[in-house]
């Protein structure tokens, strides 16, 4: 499964606990990051400026529920404060923004060792918030442009436009070479940012 994911932090080493939510991911999958990490003010103008990038993961979790508790562990081991209100300032934020071929919004029970942030866990697909947001976009774009130009280095005429949900491929409004080819890559990719897909 393809992902994009968002972090962010606004307390301590921000750099470090950036590294350290990337260090963490990179267990779960091959990952590119973006080339861009910007550094944006907290919108609850409670906190610290935040530092922000956006990072790819390829992963080997079939199922985004699965992925979003890892990333909510790396957050908890990273010492983020979850019994905090909403929007407080933190160590690190980990926002799962897309998933190659999922659409809609899903609740499940929580598993014990996250049970401290509620006995539920909810998840939207694509995350609702992020295409108005300059801090995702901005990296997201980054990487856009950086996954375009390294696919067009090896596969002429291709696009990686059915890896991002359509909105986020709209909002992105780059400039890209013209594609002339079908997708070919070293998987199969296919179109299935399109489709619709729920979680049983």
């Amino acid at each position: 499964m393809i992902a994009y994911v968002a972090l962010g932090s606004n307390l301590g080493n921000r750099s470090k606990n950036i590294s350290f939510g990337i260090s963490e991911l990179c267990k779960l999958g091959r990952l590119t990051c973006s080339p861009l990490v910007i550094e944006s003010e907290d919108e609850s103008g409670i906190g610290p400026p935040y530092l922000n990038t956006v990072i790819k993961l390829d992963a080997c979790i079939a199922d985004p529920r699965v992925l979003l508790e890892e990333c909510l562990r790396t957050e908890l081991a990273c010492g983020r404060d979850r019994t905090l209100p909403p929007n407080s300032p933190r160590v690190l934020d980990l926002d799962l923004i897309a998933a190659e071929g999922w659409l809609g919004n899903w609740e499940w029970d929580a598993p014990g060792d996250l049970f401290q942030i509620g006995p539920k866990l909810t998840l939207i697909l694509p995350h609702p918030r992020a295409e108005f947001r300059e801090f995702v976009m901005k990296p997201l774009k980054a990487l856009y442009v950086k996954l375009q130009t390294d696919f067009a280095c090896h596969y002429s005429g291709s696009t990686i436009d059915c890896l991002l949900c359509p909105q986020f491929v709209a909002a992105l409004s780059v400039s890209l070479p013209a594609c002339g080819g079908s997708l070919h890559s070293r998987r199969s990719l296919g179109t299935t940012c399109h489709s619709q897909r729920k979680l049983l």
